[in-house]
């Protein structure tokens, strides 16, 4: 039986991957729902940029706070969306900042600061900033 390998990954061990119904593999950071769709997972626990290949941002071993600095506009479509997570439930004593980039707005303010533990934030590119939905 042949296995379908879509990002043509050549060797992996085991318990890096991951496996659909349709027996499609994939490496345990990407995750697929519905068909095929997929959504790319990345962990963080430093401030830097989240880029326009991640789909969940879990921040994860915060030990300060961190900035976590959009995809320009321009690098995105409108309606891409993102995810953004405080996995260890540690934002209230290391708040994570969401900031656009450059002169870009979350929801028209210049950031948007995640305090609350195990607080979660969805961000929508709409053409000329990010909205939260």
């Amino acid at each position: 039986m042949a296995y379908n390998n879509p990002l043509n990954v050549p060797s992996i061990r085991a318990e890096h991957i991951y496996s659909n119904a349709n027996l499609e593999l994939y490496p345990t950071g990407y995750t697929t729902v519905a068909n095929g769709i997929g959504f790319n997972l990345r962990a963080v626990g430093v401030t830097g940029d989240i880029t326009s290949a991640d789909t969940i941002v879990m921040a994860t071993g915060l030990v300060a706070g961190i900035v976590l600095t959009l995809p320009a506009i321009a690098d995105v479509s409108s309606g891409f969306t993102l995810f953004i997570k405080d996995q260890d439930g540690t934002a209230a004593t290391n708040s994570i900042t969401v900031d656009g980039d450059g002169a870009e707005t979350v929801d028209g303010a210049a950031n948007y600061v995640m305090s609350s533990p195990f607080e979660s934030v969805t961000l929508c590119a709409n053409g000329t900033g990010w909205s939260i939905l």
